[in-house]
């Protein structure tokens, strides 16, 4: 029921029934797991990490668990406890192409722009054709000044969408959407570097979002 009501987008009602679950079932894992998921679409993050980190106390060598953490750290900048998590994946489940990708985007979020290239080079390799990832590889690129490699990145994602379903191509795009939405609201506290990099990645995700879509 719970999962139905997930689905369904009905995120507090499946969060009140979650919670029910938990109590029935206090040392299941994946009654936390599912908790942890409806808490993180209700952009609670730091509830989300709570629950998290209880679910592994019951599966502490569940990838899925760890995954999502990292998630939920990443998205409260708490990048070195992210970071901890992500590496805990990839040390259980090495070809996790998500895992890298997540690790590329926790590299370029504190401007770490070579690894972060390093590591979606390394999801790429576990799935050639994961659109997002050529995407987040694209945007770095952007970022440094590496235009030529950023339009053989961008042929690239055009050439995937021509193979692979558009559908799913513009659920993807949906995807960079929410992220420039998020980025144009976004509070850097003042700091210039931050707001640096951010008004440049509006400006990378824009126009890749123009090409993309022409």
């Amino acid at each position: 029921m719970v999962r139905i009501l997930y689905r369904l987008r009905q995120y507090s009602t499946a969060e009140t029934k979650s919670r029910k679950l938990i109590i029935a079932n206090p040392k299941n894992s994946r009654a936390y797991f599912n908790r942890g998921v409806i808490l993180d679409s209700l952009y609670k993050y730091e509830e989300a990490e709570i629950i998290y980190r209880e679910s592994l106390k019951y599966e502490p060598n569940g990838a899925d668990n760890h995954h999502n953490l990292a998630i939920a750290l990443m998205k409260q900048n708490k990048y070195a406890e992210a970071f901890e998590s992500i590496e805990r994946v990839i040390e259980i489940e090495p070809s996790d192409d998500s895992a890298w990708n997540i690790k590329g985007y926790l590299h370029f979020l504190i401007g770490e722009y070579e690894q972060a290239v390093r590591s979606y080079e390394r999801a790429i390799e576990m799935a050639p054709e994961e659109y997002l990832t050529y995407m987040n590889k694209a945007i770095v690129y952007y970022l440094l000044g590496k235009k030529e490699e950023m339009m053989d990145v961008l042929e690239e994602i055009k050439n995937i969408s021509i193979r692979m379903d558009i559908k799913e191509f513009k659920e993807e795009i949906k995807i960079y959407t929410h992220e420039l939405r998020r980025l144009e609201k976004l509070n850097c506290d003042g700091k210039e570097s931050e707001e640096n990099q951010r008004k440049a990645c509006i400006e990378g995700i824009k126009f890749i979002m123009d090409f993309l879509t022409k």
